[in-house]
């Protein structure tokens, strides 16, 4: 199973994106973008109740990560995002319709 994870940045929400596997915490999925993004350790987290330290797991759907950060951060991190999200749209919408393979059609 994939591991996703759905973000809100700078108001935009980024709803199931995949995470690296080996990520299950703030800290590890800050480090992931490693210089991708300037000042990625200074991205504060929260779970929209309280702050996640970088120890705090990641959530899990249907939770999100809220992120703030210096704008610099947040500059960098949006456009990653929403090219991964591009990119999982175009998968699913290339991907043929299970339904149709099975010749189901619910009859």
């Amino acid at each position: 199973m994939l591991n996703t994870l759905s973000l809100v940045v700078d108001g935009e929400c980024f709803s199931s994106l995949q995470i690296p596997g080996d990520c299950s915490t703030v800290g590890e999925w800050k480090r992931s973008f490693g210089k991708l993004v300037p000042h990625a350790a200074k991205l504060a987290c929260s779970d929209g109740r309280k702050p996640l330290g970088e120890d705090a797991r990641l959530p899990r759907p249907p939770g999100k990560l809220l992120v703030e950060g210096p704008p610099e951060a947040v500059k960098a991190l949006v456009p990653i995002l929403k090219r991964q999200l591009s990119l999982l749209t175009t998968r699913a919408a290339s991907a043929p319709d299970s339904g149709s393979q099975r010749g189901g059609n619910g009859d």
